[in-house]
């Protein structure tokens, strides 16, 4: 398949209620890719995207005034000097409207499997998800710990995040 025609694919996938994910699909997916930025992980059933989603590298700044427990802190191996620590970054995660019910938590029992053997291979134990307020629970259900939430910026509002130790 050329890229072209990867790109007509990759605009078939419909999500009416997070247009963000679809947009991530529709537009830059390739380029994240082409730029090593992201790997993007297609569920693919009866020839249509059911759902994907995508996997990096990236720096976690715990903010100093976040009351993170100890050993919780101790687990992410955060540099003491500039509370960074190293986590993959599960970025997107999105289910087609005519996917069936459950689709996500596959998706996300998938990438956390995938980045498992990562861990085996290159280390790094903190998977981190940046979510809004209502997806709390769900990554709760999931195992994931409640962090911190980012400070807004101009073009960003704020987002929590969320750690799983693996």
């Amino acid at each position: 398949m050329d890229e072209s025609e990867l790109q007509t694919y990759l605009r078939s996938f419909v999500c009416s209620r997070d247009l963000d994910r679809e947009d991530f699909l529709h537009n830059k997916a390739i380029i994240f890719e082409k730029k090593s930025m992201a790997r993007t992980y297609l569920a693919i059933m009866e020839g249509r995207i059911a759902g994907y989603y995508t996997l990096s590298i990236r720096c976690l700044r715990v903010p100093d005034d976040q009351n993170v427990a100890k050993s919780l802190s101790k687990k992410m191996n955060i540099d003491p000097d500039n509370n960074v620590a190293q986590s993959y970054l599960l970025g997107q995660l999105g289910r087609a409207d005519y996917s069936y019910k459950g689709m996500g938590a596959d998706l996300l029992e998938d990438a956390v499997e995938l980045i498992k053997q990562a861990n085996g291979i290159v280390g790094c134990r903190v998977i981190r998800v940046d979510c809004p307020d209502e997806l709390i629970p769900y990554y709760e259900q999931h195992d994931f710990k409640y962090l911190c939430i980012t400070d807004p910026t101009e073009d960003k509002p704020p987002i929590n995040q969320m750690v799983q130790i693996i």
